[in-house]
């Protein structure tokens, strides 16, 4: 392929329902990776804040055994191992498999063209950045008056349904998530002629957390969706941790360049957390203002 040509994604944005498969997505990822490996930054943006306790430095590991000239290729299931233990129980919003690919890809000509030192130095800072951005599997999904879901957790802890029972709609936002993720980093990298690894990984990393608060992610406080959800008759004083998690990911799109709407400081704090997740005129182009106030999260 050539350097300035760029795969098309496979369903229109905004279908979550269309047909299509992760396989079909993860070749253009590999693509992607492949148009990456020409595009490492030289320096950049520091490490993202992350209140989940991500494994610094794990790429730079994995990329130099790859990088080495004498290295076969790393088995997908043993990366996908290796990725998921960096945080057990947390889904990640730049899924393993777009992780994998993009790594693949970057380094798949390694025996004749391999990474400098400083090369890999920046592609684990940047890949570590997109792969800290996790939130746990219990406080994934939501509870509305027309659908469940709950992304796949450990027994019985899960916040908003019972997991077997919404693993298909889990899998058709799994995929839309990773279509929006494709569809972004073209955008971007056909509207910047200086676009880089890491302000693509940006971009598409924006769209996945977008995605992930306005549509697969809810907070389990809000007065649509607790009524619906396990959670009913918990206090909301007991749910906080959840609502904190997911601050967490607002506080990470807006270190990536991302916006966030700012708070209504004439609404009370327990206005504010038993806030509508969904509402007329909702912009869906950045995170709602934030849900807790405090050190951890101030007002916008």
């Amino acid at each position: 392929m050539a350097a300035n040509s760029k795969p098309k994604p496979l369903q229109p944005e905004g279908n979550p329902r269309a047909k299509t498969s992760h396989n079909a997505l993860n070749s253009q990822v590999l693509e992607l990776g492949r148009l990456f490996r020409d595009r490492i930054p030289k320096s950049g943006q520091q490490r993202l804040t992350n209140p989940q306790n991500h494994k610094e430095n794990y790429f730079r590991s994995i990329i130099k055994r790859l990088n080495d000239k004498k290295a076969d290729a790393m088995p997908a299931d043993e990366f996908n191992d290796l990725y998921r233990a960096l945080l057990d129980h947390h889904d990640e919003v730049v899924s393993t498999s777009t992780m994998r690919e993009i790594v693949f890809g970057i380094l798949e000509g390694h025996k004749k063209n391999r990474l400098t030192d400083s090369e890999v130095a920046q592609v684990d800072r940047v890949l570590d950045n997109v792969s800290s951005i996790r939130l746990p599997t219990e406080f994934v999904g939501y509870s509305t008056s027309e659908e469940l879901m709950q992304h796949p957790t450990s027994p019985d802890a899960g916040y908003f349904a019972d997991d077997k029972k919404t693993r298909s709609v889990h899998y058709r936002h799994d995929l839309e998530r990773k279509v929006r993720f494709i569809g972004a980093v073209h955008n971007h990298t056909e509207a910047n002629n200086q676009w880089t690894l890491e302000s693509a990984l940006k971009a598409g990393a924006c769209e996945a957390i977008l995605y992930t608060l306005n549509e697969m992610a809810a907070p389990i406080t809000a007065a649509d969706i607790k009524q619906h959800s396990l959670m009913r008759h918990v206090s909301n004083d007991r749910l906080k941790n959840a609502v904190e998690a997911r601050e967490g990911l607002k506080k990470n799109l807006v270190e990536l360049g991302g916006s966030q709407a700012a708070d209504n400081l004439r609404q009370s704090a327990d206005e504010i957390l038993t806030r509508p997740w969904k509402f007329p005129g909702k912009n869906l182009r950045a995170a709602s203002a934030t849900r807790v106030r405090g050190p951890k999260f101030p007002s916008a």
